[in-house]
């Protein structure tokens, strides 16, 4: 699976309420479990399917 980080950078945008540091999760980004894509700084996790939408969420976004 290879990240899109454009549509990924859109969707953590679009997802988080709170100012996130966006470039530290997109330097971040791995692929999890085959099928997932997951960012996560000392903040938050965020976990997105293969369409890029937001499946789970841990900290404050």
């Amino acid at each position: 699976m290879n990240i899109d980080y454009d549509l990924l950078k859109t969707n953590i945008e679009a997802n988080s309420e709170v100012e996130l540091n966006i470039n530290e999760l997109l330097i971040s980004a791995e692929v999890y479990k085959d099928d997932f894509i997951r960012v996560r700084n000392k903040e938050v996790t965020m976990i997105f399917d293969e369409e890029y939408e937001l499946v789970e969420c841990y900290g404050e976004v």
